[in-house]
């Protein structure tokens, strides 16, 4: 009888017991998960519940500046220099200038004084990018940037002054610098964003970089400087950069008048190659036309740690040899990923030998995948040059696909 009573009495003070009884600082954890508007909503439901969206470690804003404007600068001013470890802010209804250097203000405030650890700004202005003053960001906690359609100046891409920022990922950014820097950053996402340097390219110094992915990159390639620590580097260029020649998309049409960015390629040994030649894992893609890759290879760095390397079509030019160069420069290569998926215009070239490079050294090369939408006489012509390198057929693997392999 005694037990009975006992769980009959447990059973009504979980029933007495509600929400607004747990602690602090599980109220704030509970309230995190929701944006400003709604976190600021709780305030209602009782006294406990008034000022605990004051005090969470989240920031979520969601919404048209003119709707959150007082409500930011409230939370700011009752949040005091406490800390917010993840600030997730996406606007709309950017028209006015006044709006930019509202959200500005927000963010240099929440940076510096909040001691934010992930930072995350969606602009979704139609036509037009938010605009960051030109000033660096300063912060000895800020670890993660996330920022989408957001124009950059010089000064806020040193990040310098940010010792603890490991990862960075830019979407659809337009970046007006002349050179992007951070010793401690480990990861770089840079995908449809436009690096306008006037009169060089945007240089990059990532030394401790582990991490990067560049994808169909507006106006031209930035220069990657040395990066010893890197282990994985994915570089996609599409049409809509401008590094290629209509003269000669072997590159050097030696014509002052080209426009395309040749003349402005003989300036440096290396834009990409020698920034990417300590990874084991690489992919560069780009649309035949680009001169990137093959400029970089008439100087072709060691690839001493490459284990798995994938191209698609545009090594196809002088009779392979730039493929042939790569392959003899990366000593311990163990995969090789062809993707054939457009059928280039010739294979060879009236140029071919501007290479002269030997035959490679295949020791340890386990394997050779060749994806194409079918094994059409100019794949199977590809497949007997590689032969001619000394590659086995016996580990050449055709696989037949219409669809891009989602090789990373």
């Amino acid at each position: 009888m005694g037990d009975i009573n006992k769980r009959k009495k447990l059973a009504q003070e979980s029933c007495n017991f509600g929400i607004s009884d747990l602690p602090d600082d599980m109220l704030e954890h509970i309230v995190s998960f929701l944006s400003l508007n709604e976190a600021v909503r709780t305030c209602v439901l009782s006294k406990n519940w008034s000022y605990i969206w004051k005090f969470v470690p989240t920031l979520h804003i969601s919404d048209t500046v003119d709707k959150c404007n007082s409500l930011i600068d409230n939370f700011l001013r009752g949040h005091g220099n406490t800390a917010i470890i993840v600030c997730d802010i996406e606007l709309t209804n950017l028209e006015k200038v006044e709006m930019h250097d509202m959200i500005d203000t927000w963010i240099f405030h929440i940076v510096n004084l909040c001691h934010v650890q992930e930072l995350k700004v969606i602009s979704c202005i139609v036509d037009d990018f938010l605009k960051f003053r030109d000033q660096a960001l300063i912060s000895k906690h800020l670890r993660r940037l996330e920022l989408d359609k957001v124009r950059l100046q010089a000064s806020i891409v040193d990040f310098s002054t940010c010792p603890a920022l490991e990862e960075i990922d830019l979407m659809f950014c337009w970046i007006e610098a002349n050179y992007i820097i951070s010793k401690s950053l480990k990861r770089l996402i840079a995908v449809e964003c436009e690096f306008d340097s006037v009169g060089a390219r945007t240089h990059i110094s990532v030394p401790n970089l582990i991490f990067l992915k560049l994808t169909d990159i507006w106006h031209y390639t930035p220069l990657f400087e040395a990066m010893p620590s890197l282990e994985v580097g994915y570089v996609s260029l599409g049409e809509d950069c401008l590094d290629y020649c209509n003269n000669n998309k072997s590159w050097g049409c030696d014509n002052v008048d080209c426009g395309f960015g040749c003349t402005d390629g003989y300036k440096y040994d290396s834009i990409l190659l020698e920034g990417l030649s300590n990874a084991s894992y690489l992919e560069l893609l780009s649309e035949p036309s680009m001169f990137i890759f093959d400029r970089d290879l008439r100087r072709c760095p060691t690839f001493r740690n490459l284990r798995t390397l994938i191209l698609n079509e545009w090594f196809l030019v002088a009779n392979l040899h730039g493929l042939a160069r790569v392959l003899h420069n990366s000593p311990i290569l163990e995969e090789l990923n062809l993707l054939l998926l457009e059928e280039p215009k010739e294979v060879v070239e009236s140029n071919g030998d501007h290479y002269q490079v030997e035959h490679p050294l295949l020791e340890t090369l386990k394997e050779v995948k060749v994806n194409c939408e079918r094994q059409y006489m100019w794949v199977q012509e590809i497949i007997n040059i590689l032969i001619t390198f000394g590659i086995s057929p016996e580990i050449i693997i055709v696989k037949e696909s219409q669809m891009h392999p989602d090789v990373i």
